[in-house]
């Protein structure tokens, strides 16, 4: 889950991914880790993770043709190259061919719409460290050369490689005076090197900034050509671009000075430091999910950055969601949403003191959305946080309390695999009168209110944004069918004054649906 969501900032729609599978693993099976550890994801669940946050967050929906292996074939942008390790646990070459192709297939069936995406490469890489026998070596070379071939066709196949894109050898030049300016390493005896540096050149700009530099250097043409060259030097790695505005975005030049301050910030052991209060502060994040600003203050100034610095890094984690600030009446005690570096250990919410209503699903048809990424629901929980703003919010892994403070009740959002629950709570109380009462209040609040179309707007809004592969399909309300416990879409009633009973589009049964009643799906707003 960290991983899937801050590697936003450094995927291209016209990169090249490598996924790589552990092939004596099964795909339902939870993935082992280096250290033989067993994660909480299944490897399908890994895997869908990853191929739905590398296709639908590309833009383009044109394919092209490429020549892998002497053979012409369409492919969807982004290529995504599928390859196995730890093929020196199966012995027979012939079986280790299967296993890929079994393992890819099954794949495949769960996430169809994604085939002309994938390149099925049956390369089945040694892993073993201490085999480094003639005949070993001699097949890992074959493995890095049919590797290197198959980039290299879909490399010379992608649009900014074709004769009619020619790529200006000034953007080149540029790339090469930004990086020299940002160079701690670099000599000072190099020709006109302080002339640059002096050119205000930093490892993070805004594009504003950047613009004047180029101007100063004789080197610009246009906004439009600027940000064509932008786009074009993040597509390659030479910089990272976050396009904010259509006139408005983030540089950093110095990539790895940039991932750097993303490993500490993602950290996942404890701080190297002996200062008692900053590793209590970072075990209490992996138990609330929740960052003060002392921690980050400490992050960042270990890294020497400058006050400007730290307000572009904040707005750009800010714009991906990475992080949301907690707006709390005291200022003393500021503190960041991260929801995505709590231990998945912590414990479940204790709900014996609540009345739960049941759960309504929200997600989209499989056929359009097959799975629903762990980026995509962490920015669903940052978003609800700024709708209810309220320091009150509890997590667990994959779920969130909120409270929602006018009305003293509580809506708890889950990922389950492909679909998102709702549920919402209040604490029971001991007077029937004042049972009734607060009951009603709260029905009055979800009936007016209707936080439920809430989450489905926000879900809907942040796929269309970060999700533009799938910017037409619809995302819907679901129930559990009582007679076959799959979901079915709130949308066919037994009859149109019937509020409570539908039918199941799976099985064809009617059924009563008390997650409609508690939701109040189908009824309308009171008139004020």
């Amino acid at each position: 889950s960290i991983y899937h969501i801050t590697h936003r900032p450094f995927m291209s729609a016209n990169s090249i991914y490598i996924l790589v599978f552990n092939i004596t693993q099964d795909i339902h099976q939870p993935v082992i880790t280096r250290e033989g550890h067993s994660m909480n994801m299944t490897y399908l669940e890994v895997m869908q993770e990853w191929l739905t946050s590398i296709i639908g967050s590309n833009t383009s929906q044109s394919k092209i043709t490429a020549t892998i292996n002497d053979k012409k074939s369409k492919y969807s942008l982004p290529i995504v190259i599928l390859v196995a390790s730890h093929g020196d646990r199966i012995d027979n070459e012939r079986q280790r061919i299967s296993k890929y192709n079994e393992f890819v297939d099954s794949l495949l069936s769960y996430l169809p719409r994604y085939k002309s995406n994938i390149c099925c490469s049956q390369i089945i890489f040694n892993c073993n460290v201490e085999d480094v026998t003639n005949t070993t070596e001699k097949h890992r070379q074959q493995c890095c050369s049919k590797l290197h071939n198959i980039i290299n066709g879909f490399a010379t196949s992608l649009p900014f490689m074709g004769k009619d894109y020619g790529i200006p050898l000034k953007w080149y030049i540029i790339a090469a005076l930004l990086h020299l300016a940002v160079d701690d390493q670099a000599s000072d005896d190099i020709s006109q090197l302080n002339t640059i540096r002096s050119a205000s050149i930093n490892k993070i700009m805004r594009l504003a900034d950047l613009r004047e530099v180029i101007i100063d250097f004789g080197l610009y043409e246009s906004d439009d050509k600027l940000l064509y060259m932008l786009l074009y030097l993040h597509d390659i790695g030479e910089i990272i671009f976050c396009q904010i505005a259509e006139r408005d975005g983030i540089i950093i030049i110095d990539v790895d000075w940039f991932l750097k301050i993303m490993r500490e910030i993602i950290r996942l052991n404890d701080p190297d430091t002996q200062n008692a209060e900053i590793i209590s502060q970072y075990r209490k994040l992996k138990q609330t999910g929740k960052m003060s600003q002392d921690y980050l203050e400490y992050i960042l100034d270990n890294n020497k950055l400058r006050e400007q610095d730290i307000v572009i890094i904040m707005q750009l984690l800010r714009n991906y969601d990475i992080i949301c600030r907690i707006d709390q009446e005291s200022q003393a005690n500021v503190e960041y949403f991260i929801p995505y570096l709590l231990h998945p250990d912590v414990c479940d919410f204790d709900l014996t003191k609540y009345k739960m209503s049941d759960k309504i699903y929200i997600g989209y048809d499989t056929e359009d959305i097959p799975y629903i990424p762990d980026g995509i629901f962490y920015c669903l929980l940052v978003s609800c946080l700024k709708e209810w703003n309220n320091p009150k919010v509890e997590i667990y892994h994959q779920c969130v309390k909120y409270y929602i403070q006018d009305d003293h009740y509580y809506i708890i959002i889950k990922k389950e695999k492909s679909y998102i629950s709702i549920q919402y709570c209040y604490r029971k109380l001991d007077e029937p009168d004042s049972i009734k009462e607060f009951y009603n209040t709260i029905k009055d609040c979800i009936r007016n209110k209707r936080p439920q179309e809430v989450i489905k707007s926000k879900l809907s809004e942040i796929v269309k944004q970060r999700m533009p592969k799938f910017v037409d399909a619809r995302c819907q309300f679901y129930v559990k069918c009582t007679e076959c416990n799959k979901l079915t879409p709130v949308v066919k009633r037994s009859n149109p004054s019937d509020t409570e009973r539908i039918i199941c589009w799976h099985c064809d049964e009617i059924f009563n649906c008390r997650p409609i009643r508690d939701w109040m799906i189908y009824e309308k707003k009171s008139l004020e």
